[in-house]
């Protein structure tokens, strides 16, 4: 990996999912776009937890969607279980997108509200006709125009295959099955948004920060979940998140993102006991905590650039201490750093943080 600017696991025959190159490009009007995601490349592994991590901006949500062809990325290589998504359309795009399923970060407003929870995690079946239909519930009163009317209920062993994952997810189907979503707890819809994942039988899932809604209370709750779904289904996870504690918690690799670009890939002990990057760095010293006389953080100078216009070089050096003319000069590419630490830095930290 050394010198290759890629995050690619070294003789990997397990990896199910393959990201070459990817680059995300939205337009910014008079002829302008903003760059989201610049040329990254990543691996991930059977039942691994990659976590991708990094401040509001930064491309992670846009790296896992374009992953998931959601939009397609404008260049690169997405290849899942051997097949390359990005030349797929039609028909085998969605064949294969079944395997792919995604968590996102606000639980009830990614749900129906005019279906009922058995409705919701079962509408993959449906569509896909899976198993038989039962019979279609009675029509209620009708609803706002354009909105299409409640579908039939799945049946047979598509029913019990709805009220296994309710129960996988710890929630009783004969409780909740026909509630809406706005007689649910966050934590209660965030379960059944993971069971409307689960139900397809997916061998990656896309958590879009699955936590950040929720009550910190309700979050050790659904993080526990997730593990125990990832050990119990097979699942790779892709875990986006901007709190690198609860990263931490879940992930058996973390990669960290600055302005779309990757700056530095670590198992979560190597990442917290020796960060490599400046960046790593700041986002580890930004995590609340009492004070217990620790050493205050390096100061950043400057301000968050825009991805309009990022800087030359080393994207986060406007704002790095460690800054050098070279760091506008060269752009710096992932090295070794450490055993399985690899770092985009001309200067990295080689001990321990303070």
């Amino acid at each position: 990996m050394a010198g290759t600017g890629k995050a690619h696991l070294r003789d990997a025959d397990d990896v199910v999912l393959r990201v070459e190159d990817l680059t995300v490009a939205f337009p910014a009007g008079r002829g302008r776009s903003v760059q989201a995601v610049s040329g990254i490349s990543l691996d991930a592994r059977v039942r691994e937890t990659v976590g991708l991590v990094g401040e509001s901006g930064c491309g992670k949500s846009s790296t896992g969607r374009a992953i998931l062809q959601l939009p397609p990325p404008t260049s690169g290589s997405v290849r899942f279980e051997g097949t390359e998504l990005t030349t797929l359309r039609g028909e085998r795009l969605r064949r294969t997108r079944t395997r792919l399923q995604m968590i996102f970060q606000d639980p009830i407003s990614s749900l129906n509200p005019r279906r009922t929870v058995r409705d919701i995690v079962g509408e993959g079946l449906r569509i896909w006709r899976r198993h038989p239909l039962g019979a279609s519930p009675a029509p209620g009163p009708p609803g706002p125009p354009g909105l299409p009317g409640l579908p039939g209920r799945v049946g047979g062993d598509g029913a019990r295959r709805i009220d296994e994952v309710l129960d996988a997810v710890g929630l009783d189907p004969r409780l909740v099955g026909d509630r809406r979503p706005h007689e649910l707890s966050g934590g209660q819809c965030q379960r059944v948004c993971i069971a409307r994942a689960l139900v397809l039988e997916p061998a990656v899932v896309l958590c879009d920060e699955p936590v950040s809604a929720l009550d910190v209370s309700v979050q050790a709750q659904i993080l526990n979940l997730l593990e125990e779904m990832k050990q119990r289904y097979g699942l790779t996870l892709l875990f986006v998140a901007h709190d690198l504690a609860v990263v931490k918690r879940v992930s058996d690799r973390i990669i960290v993102m600055y302005l779309g670009k990757i700056c530095e890939v670590a198992a979560p002990d190597t990442l917290f006991a020796r960060p490599a990057h400046p960046y790593t760095t700041l986002l580890l010293h930004s995590i609340p905590e009492l004070d217990d006389g620790t050493p205050a953080a390096p100061r950043t100078t400057g301000e968050l650039p825009s991805a309009l216009a990022p800087p030359s070089g080393c994207r986060f050096r406007t704002r790095c201490p460690r800054a050098a003319d070279i760091c506008a000069r060269v752009e710096p590419t992932l090295r070794e750093a450490g055993p399985d630490q690899y770092v985009a830095c001309h200067f990295p930290q080689t001990g321990p943080t303070g």
